[in-house]
């Protein structure tokens, strides 16, 4: 999911989610699936991508998950995908990292009640969303390349986080709350 760059490509977005929709029809997480199967339909509507560009593997794990729950807890899920707001949320979703990837409805979120992180540290989480190794966000804040992968490392530390993209999963969505609560 590091390939997104920041989530400024659409496409790339939604052609990544094919990979955790599968997983989870694999784990067995039907609804978890089908919210991203829905998110996915939402976000090649509003690329204006051509559905049929899925494939038989994407079209195999619709029929699978709607088999599985049935047409009113699919379409259901379906609809709570479909409402995802940004492509930032769906992978937000995919990867675990909001609240809504556990809750069985979708809640608004607001914004953290405490902010894990450091004045630095978000100032390079930001960059790290924008999709930047820790180079570029070493130059930019003054700092040593070094002081830069120490940041990155506990930004992953205090989130409980394994990799960059969930960092910009998280940053996106902290984001996009932090705004709408505005």
């Amino acid at each position: 999911m590091e390939i997104l760059q920041g989530f400024n490509d659409d496409t790339g977005t939604v052609m990544a989610l094919g990979v955790p929709i599968q997983s989870e029809v694999i784990r067995g997480e039907h609804e978890r699936a089908a919210v991203l199967l829905g998110a996915v339909r939402a976000l090649y509507r509003a690329t204006g991508m051509c559905t049929s560009t899925l494939g038989p593997r994407h079209k195999q794990c619709e029929e699978t998950v709607a088999g599985a729950l049935g047409t009113s807890k699919y379409e259901k899920a379906l609809a709570r995908g479909g409402d995802f707001d940004s492509p930032a949320r769906a992978i937000a979703f995919a990867l675990g990292t909001t609240a809504e990837s556990t809750a069985s409805d979708v809640e608004a979120t607001g914004p953290p009640a405490a902010d894990p992180l450091s004045r630095r540290e978000r100032e390079v989480a930001a960059l790290v969303a924008k999709g930047m190794t820790n180079r570029p966000p070493a130059g930019l804040l003054g700092l040593s390349p070094r002081t830069a992968d120490t940041h990155v490392a506990n930004i992953l530390s205090k989130l409980g986080f394994g990799c960059r993209a969930q960092i910009a999963a998280w940053w996106a969505e902290n984001q996009l709350s932090a705004e709408g609560g505005r």
